[in-house]
């Protein structure tokens, strides 16, 4: 499983992963040229995040060759320094954080600064839809290519 999380290389930069979208490219096809397929993990909802970057992720999501994506919200873990951005920043606003408000459904943390509340709940349609379209075609065989009739 490859932690592709974003299809903006702005993003990767502001998540500190040390990665392009490039790179992401290139490990894949080094997997399947091995002959194996892969698996990969994507994350929306960063507080920087812009419709650009969601876009560019979309595109990512249709063009990367893996085998099976999995998506989720961004969750600011405590100790690490998105976290304590966020908690900064005030995206859990004037409550205390809570255990119980940080998981994929929680609507208590953080919403992109340049993203309405309405945008991401868009976005997070649209995204889940994609996944699971393009989980279900590869499914039926390695990814880019098109299954027996």
């Amino acid at each position: 499983v490859l932690g592709l999380e974003t299809g903006s290389n702005r993003i990767l930069e502001y998540i500190n992963k040390n990665q392009t979208v490039a790179d992401a490219f290139t490990a894949g096809e080094k997997i399947l040229n091995a002959g194996l397929t892969f698996s990969g993990n994507m994350m929306f909802g960063f507080e920087e995040e812009t419709e650009e970057d969601l876009k560019a992720t979309l595109d990512f999501i249709e063009k990367i060759p893996a085998a099976n994506l999995s998506v989720a919200k961004f969750i600011p873990l405590p100790g690490t320094p998105l976290f304590t951005t966020t908690v900064m920043n005030g995206g859990f606003g004037d409550e205390p954080v809570k255990f119980e408000h940080l998981d994929l459904f929680s609507t208590h943390y953080h919403m992109p600064k340049h993203i309405s509340p309405e945008g991401l709940k868009d976005f997070h349609r649209e995204i889940f839809h994609l996944v699971a379209e393009k989980n279900k075609i590869t499914r039926t065989g390695r990814p880019g290519e098109k299954a027996a009739a």
